[in-house]
């Protein structure tokens, strides 16, 4: 957990005047999943919208969800390659991978040389595809959508008021608190045809509505400064089951991870390791 840097701050949702009907539905979500969570996970906390400091003309509604916490990514990153590479893994990064070949009893897998800008030839026992929305390049076949995801974050807030993990507008956007700043993400679904790509650009559009979101609805109290911006992809499909299976004799997937990539990833990895054992 301290690898993690998880924290267990719970997290909840900012319901608006539209979608109040929700809270209908929360003695059915808590009787269903109380067999396996072994306790009450959702209960209506609206007296902390003004402790939160959130703006109640537009946040009618808040849900708590006791049971969801959170990690620091980053240090998670950094813990994992830090173990592995005691464990003897190498990780080569920087190699664009352009084709894979299944011989049958190995597996050719031709890269791109970043110096001479000619092809090399990599041999591998078995190969693993763990490249999520960018498996679509080497995998054409496979129902695999990219969804590109706008972030920011801001400079630090004196005396923030809230902690936790914050969702609105069924969970197209996302928020935390983070050593005393907001990091803010989502609005795909204002644009959803641009945001289907792998390009890592900006997409004014949805940067400009997390700002107006954050200075209406977040911090409408607050001066602030954006920090940073940036964007992840994402990968999605008609089905919210990731694909993890063997594709060929030696070649493994374990992709598409439904925006869920965090929760579910090394979940995925586990299994995908398994299947390749």
């Amino acid at each position: 957990d301290t690898a993690m840097g998880y924290q267990q701050n719970g997290s909840y949702e900012l319901l608006f005047e539209n979608e109040l009907d929700a809270i209908e539905k929360i003695d059915y979500l808590n009787n269903f999943l109380y067999k396996e969570l072994k306790t009450t996970a959702f209960n209506v906390k609206n007296e902390k919208i003004k402790q939160f400091k959130f703006n109640t003309q537009k946040v009618k509604a808040l849900i708590e969800n006791t049971c969801e916490g959170e990690i620091d990514t980053g240090l998670m990153m950094k813990s994992l390659i830090q173990l592995v590479t005691l464990l003897g893994v190498e990780i080569k990064t920087g190699c664009e991978v352009l084709s894979f070949s299944d011989t049958g009893k190995e597996v050719e897998v031709v890269c791109k040389n970043p110096v001479t800008y000619s092809d090399y030839l990599f041999m591998a026992n078995t190969l693993s595809i763990c490249t999520n929305a960018f498996a679509t390049t080497l995998l054409p076949g496979y129902d695999i959508t990219p969804g590109r995801g706008q972030v920011l974050i801001t400079k630090k807030i004196p005396e923030l008021p809230f902690k936790g993990i914050f969702h609105f507008d069924k969970g197209y956007y996302y928020f935390r608190e983070y050593q005393g700043q907001v990091l803010f993400g989502g609005g795909r679904n204002t644009d959803f045809d641009t945001e289907k790509t792998t390009s890592f650009d900006l997409n004014i559009k949805i940067q400009d509505g997390l700002l107006q979101r954050l200075k209406e609805i977040i911090l409408p109290y607050y001066q602030f400064e954006i920090d940073l911006q940036w964007t992840g992809i994402m990968a999605f499909g008609n089905s919210k089951q990731p694909i993890l299976k063997q594709h060929s004799k030696h070649v493994f997937i374990g992709v598409r991870m439904g925006g869920m990539g965090v929760a579910i990833g090394s979940e995925v990895g586990y299994r995908l390791a398994e299947m390749v054992t």
